[in-house]
């Protein structure tokens, strides 16, 4: 994969999905979960999380391990890759320490997309609202 083989715009397009997924989270449009019960995530991962708006599982799984931690570090979070991996992994049922190094250049790949997104700002936003 590289510049000219439709790589850059598939990672964009899968960034703007969940760039809307977050935008439903938010604004209460989609459903809860009861439990934050997760392999690979404990307390201070989902304190993170939900400093962020990432309330739940439900929302995490919604919007994804790359959209989450650029959140997470958009809100000012010091969060490691590690939560990255740990989320990436849990959403599988995996343990984090099974990633291979191709999936995690992907997630890496995927969070620069998803920071550039939501630095883009409402522009951006107003687009993956429009049907």
């Amino acid at each position: 994969m590289g510049p000219g083989d439709g790589s850059q715009h598939g990672r964009r397009g899968s960034s703007q999905a969940a760039l809307s997924g977050v935008l439903n989270v938010l604004s209460g449009t989609g459903p809860m979960s009861k439990e934050n019960a997760m392999r690979n995530l404990g307390e201070a991962s989902w304190r993170m999380l939900r400093a962020a708006g990432i309330p739940d599982d439900v929302a995490l799984r919604r919007i994804g391990p790359a959209m989450a931690f650029a959140m997470v570090r958009a809100k000012g979070g010091h969060a490691s890759l590690n939560l990255l991996w740990a989320m990436a992994a849990g959403l599988q049922g995996r343990d984090w320490r099974e990633l291979n190094e191709e999936e995690k250049g992907r997630l890496l790949r995927e969070v620069e997309d998803c920071a550039e997104l939501l630095r883009s700002g409402p522009a951006v936003k107003s687009q993956a609202q429009d049907p």
